[in-house]
């Protein structure tokens, strides 16, 4: 039976726009494997957890 471990990882970040701050966060936690590369595993959930904080700025940016 395969071990698993769970990760989990979140992004917060708070711009000012138009003179205006926000505070932007997004956290995602999954379940991998023993035999994934947990490092890899670790440095993509990190980039969906930016990159979704990244798409929330810049339609903040977009609708102001």
């Amino acid at each position: 039976m395969a071990k698993t471990t769970k990760i989990h990882a979140n992004v917060r970040i708070a711009p000012k726009i138009n003179d205006r701050f926000y505070s932007f966060e997004y956290g995602e936690e999954r379940t991998v494997d023993e035999n994934d590369n947990l490092e890899q595993e670790r440095l993509d959930l990190f980039d969906t957890c930016y990159n979704e904080v990244a798409n929330q700025i810049n339609e903040t940016i977009k609708n102001s």
